[in-house]
């Protein structure tokens, strides 16, 4: 006889998947990018519907139960229940699902049981995203998909909209974004749902007790994943005013950059590069593992002062009077000195050190940002000095704490959250991380379109509204474009600008620039006004 899920049709995939929270973790979850329990930051955070199953995160295909509410808002009185929309198409990872044969009985034993725990719930089942992500499967025919429980943590980038119950709920949260440190709101489309909100006395306020499953118990670490994010996005940023970062990203990424005739990065950066994609791997070279030694200090550091201690009493430790080829006991002790700035002031220890190694720790130790570092015209970094520069700051900062503007810069909002999320899940699975797709500076895609030679740094980043994207002096068939740029965000410049001296037909450079998506079509009638066509 052949089986029913055999022969059942299967069913069509929800496109829309709910995540119930409160307004205050809503906040948290934006500014870290992904939703993930929280417990381990060390932040404050409020019980929503995460709490149903430690590890887990339930999502739902119709309207949220009562219970998920309830548990969002218990903990104060003046939290308010907030519905996440996800786009849940390109989630991999593990999670659990009940089979809908098994969900009568089940709610049966639940009735007639006084204590939930002790259910032998069997319906919840540990199977793969691409087993139940798909329209011909008949082995998922019979799955219930009015509820998942999620193992994996979930991209900020996937949020498709964020629903209260009145208009007044998003006021509130827009007033509190205001006090919130690297929450952009503006990314999200804020709508109100009432009907969402709104139950009768029939409605379960009881949740369906869960199995008990056995958990490794690892710890994902988050601030390695924030910190590897803000390099990546600084790197790409910074990639538009030096080669080395554009190097660096490009073998972060593990990109293939003999085609467009890249030199070779120096030791240190291919060490560091190489420790993200492989962290256990062994360093080439003394300096290489100083400064990733260093990088792991700075993520593992409470604050960025502590940071800069822990890593003057590393250097001191390293030190060997009869070969002191990185560091010696006066150079510890004149960044030591900066700390304090006691002596010498910052360009006189610049003008004094000239080893790249020397030059880089001074200018981290001077810096206490990122947007201060691309402010300071006078640094003169070389292009590996800056590269490893911006890698120590973005590491201090930390993806949560980069400028909203950087954060947004190119559009890499989704792509760096979908990133997070997958760094985060590789560190929880023990596994090597597949490196997501994140976008590339426009001079990388200009250089592989029209095969270009190596040429020096992108002119400047300009701002209009809101939108972002890169500004090229480009020779056109009718003359020179250039929209007013503005060194407001980005100060930093390359030694030489950039010049591309072949002819570029103006409707492929704005179609190009259009499906990178680094401009869209209003951007696309402005740059067409300005040039004329």
């Amino acid at each position: 006889m052949t089986s029913p899920s055999m022969t059942a049709a299967p069913q069509a995939m929800p496109k829309k998947w709910y995540f119930v929270t409160n307004h205050q973790n809503l906040l948290m979850y934006l500014m870290l990018n992904i939703i993930t329990p929280l417990a381990s930051l060390g932040k404050k955070s409020y019980q929503d519907s995460l709490s149903f199953k430690v590890g887990y995160t339930p999502v739902f295909s119709t309207k949220p139960p009562k219970w998920a509410h309830d548990m969002s808002i218990k903990e104060r009185d003046d939290l308010l229940p907030v519905i996440i929309e996800l786009d849940l198409n390109g989630y991999q990872g593990q999670l659990l699902a009940r089979r809908q044969s098994q969900l009568k009985p089940q709610l049966e034993s639940q009735e007639n049981s006084a204590n939930n725990q002790n259910v032998d719930n069997q319906g919840w089942q540990s199977m793969t995203a691409a087993q139940v992500f798909t329209t011909n499967s008949y082995d998922c025919a019979d799955l219930d998909l009015t509820m998942l429980l999620l193992s994996e943590p979930i991209a900020a980038g996937v949020i498709t909209a964020i629903k209260f119950a009145n208009k007044e709920s998003i006021k509130k949260i827009k007033d509190k974004v205001l006090d919130t440190n690297g929450v952009d709101i503006s990314l999200y489309q804020l709508t109100t749902q009432a009907a969402l909100f709104k139950f009768n006395k029939n409605h379960a306020a009881t949740p369906p007790s869960t199995i008990t499953i056995d958990n490794d118990g690892t710890v994902i670490n988050y601030s390695f994943a924030n910190a590897i994010t803000a390099v990546y996005a600084s790197l790409n940023l910074f990639a538009n005013v030096n080669e080395q970062a554009l190097n660096a990203l490009l073998t972060l990424l593990q990109k293939n950059t003999t085609d467009i005739n890249l030199p070779l990065i120096d030791d240190i950066l291919n060490d560091f590069c190489q420790w993200i994609i492989t962290p256990n791997s062994e360093a080439h070279s003394k300096a290489g593992r100083l400064y990733i030694d260093m990088i792991e200090i700075i993520i593992g550091s409470s604050n960025l002062s502590q940071a800069k201690k822990s890593i003057i009493e590393l250097l001191q430790s390293q030190i060997d009077p009869a070969n002191a080829q990185v560091e010696s006991q006066q150079f510890v002790d004149d960044l030591s000195s900066m700390l304090g700035l006691k002596d010498k002031s910052f360009n006189e220890l610049m003008t004094s050190y000239t080893k790249s190694f020397h030059r880089m720790l001074l200018t981290f130790f001077h810096t206490d940002g990122i947007e201060r570092f691309l402010e300071s015209d006078s640094l003169e970094l070389s292009d590996s000095e800056s590269a490893l520069a911006m890698i120590m700051i973005a590491a201090s900062t930390g993806w949560a704490k980069l400028p909203i503007t950087q954060k947004n810069y190119a559009g890499m909002h989704k792509d760096i959250s979908l990133l997070l999320a997958q760094l985060c899940a590789s560190q929880l699975n023990n596994r090597q991380s597949v490196l997501a797709n994140v976008p590339l500076p426009v001079r990388y895609y200009l250089k592989q379109s029209w095969n270009k030679k190596s040429r020096d740094a992108a002119k400047v980043l300009i701002t209009d509204n809101n939108w972002t994207c890169l500004d090229y002096e480009i020779s056109l068939p009718h003359g020179q474009y250039d929209i007013n740029t503005t060194a407001k965000f980005v100060k930093f410049k390359s030694n030489h600008p950039i010049r591309v001296e072949e002819m570029i037909d103006q409707n492929e450079f704005l179609t190009l620039m259009t499906g990178l998506n680094y401009i869209d079509s209003k951007v696309e009638q402005l740059m067409r006004s300005a040039l004329g066509i």
